[in-house]
């Protein structure tokens, strides 16, 4: 995936991650449960309940087992979309969450790393604590919405590197400001 569209002139991508895998979890539980479901339905009924199907009957089971397994393609195709294209991207200017809200739409969020105050993260739970995974509360200057980056791997580094980040931006503009109005020069609006 590429991420021009989003990037302003000179700025580069620092790091992109996904959501940690055991979030994708749940859905393949879901699908191994669906998956199983027609098999076990027709065992169970030809064995326990001694179903004596006609050749005709037999055919519709077919169809419809077929047309289940159409549908349980296009779920499973969707919750796989759902999880890879839910990006989060860190440059050095902004902070991208983009996420899959259905199959055909998505939306992105964009902070500026000058206006990122605090950054916070939250493991807790015996799996999140066990694999080292939770979210990340990004909060913000002004009136923009707080951005929460869900199931990192690693969150206390993510946030550690978001932070390192901005500060580094803060100290740049500091810098260029300085030697500006030395020079004469008003310092960039912010």
């Amino acid at each position: 995936m590429t991420f021009d569209r989003f990037l302003g002139p000179g700025e580069k991508v620092v790091f992109s991650i996904r959501r940690h895998p055991f979030a994708f979890l749940s859905s393949i539980l879901i699908l191994s449960v669906m998956g199983l479901l027609p098999p076990a339905l027709i065992v169970l009924g030809t064995t326990i309940f001694s179903w004596n199907l006609s050749p005709s009957t037999e055919d519709w089971l077919a169809v419809g087992a077929g047309t289940f397994y159409l549908f349980f393609l296009i779920l499973a195709l969707v919750f796989w979309m759902d999880y890879y294209y839910d990006l989060y991207v860190v440059t050095d200017a902004h902070i991208l969450d983009i996420d899959q809200t259905s199959l055909l739409s998505q939306r992105i969020a964009h902070i500026s790393m000058v206006r990122v105050q605090d950054v916070t993260t939250r493991v807790k739970g015996f799996w999140q604590n066990l694999l080292d995974f939770g979210p990340i509360t990004v909060q913000t200057a002004g009136h923009e919405e707080d951005i929460i980056l869900e199931d990192v791997p690693h969150p206390q580094d993510v946030a550690a590197r978001i932070m390192k980040l901005h500060d580094d931006l803060i100290a740049k503009q500091q810098r260029q400001g300085e030697v500006g109005s030395g020079e004469g020069v008003p310092p960039p609006n912010l």
